[in-house]
């Protein structure tokens, strides 16, 4: 056997993710209905909390990920630089979607700004 044995989670363990995934799965019906994600488009989904926690934890996951691929690619120090630059630059883009939606459709939230997100 070469090097050490990667550790296992016991039956606990599995039980939380199974249950964490089940309230991610819960989480995303709840704003995913008959029309599939066209209903994303419509106003009212900024009125549900399950939204936003959703926009929420995919942001954080998002700049985790960063955070780690940047580590890997560039060394430690680069993380920080490379979260916070990703974050400048989702931002600016979602403003701009904004922007754009007010400009062609009447109202920031709708296409593009939603199909963004």
């Amino acid at each position: 056997m070469i090097g050490p044995v990667p550790y296992r989670t016991g039956p606990l363990g599995r039980l939380a993710r199974l249950a964490l995934f089940g309230l991610f799965a819960l989480t995303f019906m709840s704003i995913v209905g008959p029309r599939g994600s066209a209903q994303f488009r419509d106003p009212h989904i900024l009125s549900e909390p399950s939204a936003w926690f959703l926009h929420l934890l995919m942001f954080v996951v998002f700049l985790v990920l960063v955070g780690a691929l940047s580590e890997t690619i560039a060394g430690v120090r680069a993380r920080r630089p490379w979260q916070i630059g990703v974050a400048i630059v989702l931002l600016a883009a979602l403003a701009i979607a904004a922007v754009i939606g007010e400009a062609t459709q009447g109202a920031a939230w709708g296409y593009p700004l939603a199909d963004l997100v």
